[in-house]
């Protein structure tokens, strides 16, 4: 009797306890998993800024022959994806910047367009601000269109006005440079994140056209760039 009584008990503390074990592992991965999901943060943010630039190869030419160069300090619209970890911060970030200028009845329109890459790592974390550091690689592709102002098109002669006065080039760049990032007022609904950097042109950057063949053509290596965003998260 004092056996089975034993033997019921200790089924009962058997299933006792493994009901406790359950219940704490169960309590125990629900934690862990919130720790992983609030390990990472993501969010959506836009901006402006503006990258200068010592100069480029191409306005040497366009100088020399009485045309609109390119602006040195352009500014850019900015817009991207920021992944906020415990130590270490990413960005995959897209931009655009367009310039135009004119010149002895000729325009010269600039577009780019670069993608941006960016690994940092927290230096000041606090509630209000965060300060971090790192480096960035961005991907530009770059297009400049000179054309004249009194281009003339008759399209019941399209013959004799096929060759108007028109120069469409293009060509891609690749940086690589420091960056530094401040993050104010980070318990606001939108806070606000400041970016600037320094790129380095690693690649030659020549310029080329899609429907002409370019004699002595120049490139952009070494021409460095400084850029600043300010953005709202």
């Amino acid at each position: 009797m004092l056996f089975s009584k034993l033997k019921h008990w200790d089924m009962k503390s058997f299933l006792l306890a493994s009901t406790l074990l359950l219940c704490a592992e169960k309590g125990i991965a629900q934690k862990t998993e919130a720790t992983k999901t609030e390990k990472v943060k993501t969010t959506f943010y836009i901006g402006l800024g503006m990258h200068a630039t010592s100069d480029y190869n191409i306005n040497s030419k366009l100088k020399s022959a009485a045309l609109p160069q390119i602006k040195r300090n352009i500014p850019e619209f900015t817009a991207g994806l920021n992944m906020l970890g415990p130590k270490y911060s990413g960005d995959l970030e897209a931009s655009t910047a367009y310039s135009t200028d004119e010149l002895n009845n000729t325009t010269n329109e600039y577009l780019n367009s670069s993608v941006r890459l960016r690994l940092q790592r927290h230096l000041i974390k606090k509630n209000k601000i965060l300060l971090s550091a790192g480096g960035n690689i961005a991907f530009t592709s770059n297009s400049l269109n000179v054309f004249s102002n009194n281009n003339l098109v008759d399209i019941n002669n399209l013959k004799n006005t096929i060759n108007v006065a028109y120069l469409g080039l293009r060509n891609n760049m690749l940086y690589l440079g420091p960056t530094l990032s401040l993050t104010a007022f980070r318990e606001a609904r939108f806070p606000i994140r400041m970016h600037v950097g320094y790129e380095f042109a690693l690649t030659r950057g020549r310029w080329q056209c899609d429907i002409a063949t370019i004699n002595n053509t120049v490139g952009e290596w070494g021409k460095n760039r400084l850029f600043v965003s300010l953005n709202l998260m």
